[in-house]
This record gives C-alpha cells, sequence and structure tokens, in this order.
C-alpha cells in the first residue's frame, strides 16, 4: 500500500503534514502543491502517480471505512465497465439551531 499526501494547505498546517509523514512508519510519498492549485489539478497529477489497479481519493476531512472498501474493489473487478465506486458516506449536518444530525447512507456501485 502507498499514500500520497497532495497538499495545497496554508503554510501552518502543511508543516505540521511534513513533521507527520518524516515520523511515519509507513510508506508516505508528499508532494506539495501551490496554495492556489485547484483540487482536480491536484486529482490529476495523483491519479498519474498511482502504479496500482486501484485507488481510493481521500479529503483530509474524510474517514475510510475499510468494511466499504472491500465490496467497491470487488464490484469495480465484476463490472469493468464501471470507473467509480462508492463505500459507506457519512454526512454530518450542523442545523441553525446547533443541532448535529448523521446521515449514514449505504451507497451501491453506479456502472459508468
Amino acid at each position: 500500500c502507498r499514500v500520497l499526501i497532495l497538499d495545497s494547505s496554508r503554510p501552518q498546517p502543511r508543516t505540521a503534514t511534513r513533521r507527520v509523514v518524516e515520523a511515519a512508519d509507513v510508506k508516505l510519498d508528499y508532494i506539495e502543491f501551490p496554495r492556489d492549485t485547484h483540487p482536480f489539478d491536484k486529482f490529476r497529477e495523483g491519479a498519474h502517480r498511482v502504479a496500482t489497479e486501484f485507488c481510493a481519493f481521500c479529503a483530509d476531512d474524510d474517514l475510510v471505512v475499510l468494511d466499504g472498501v472491500q465490496p467497491c474493489l470487488e464490484a469495480l473487478r465484476s463490472s469493468p465497465q464501471a470507473s467509480v465506486a462508492q463505500g459507506y458516506s457519512f454526512s454530518f449536518l450542523c442545523q441553525p439551531n446547533g443541532d448535529r444530525s448523521c446521515d449514514d447512507t449505504d451507497r451501491a456501485t453506479v456502472p459508468a
């Protein structure tokens, strides 16, 4: 497993991320981008560096649920016409009155 970190954050978080990467006990490839880099430009650059059959794009505020990854891989392998699969999706919504709710949705693979 190889993790690519595509960082266009502000200077303070960028410095903190570099420290984590340097101290990590796993293989992390850290790539810095200018602050104004469009996310899709980072995705394209990251996708060009993928050397495996599949990859997952995760933002810094994403939570990866491993139980949702395996069914995605199986769905992609069994449906070559599909280009994307999404496992579990969690949405945390803050209401104007301060109440919080969680929408836990199990998404199916949709062929491209």
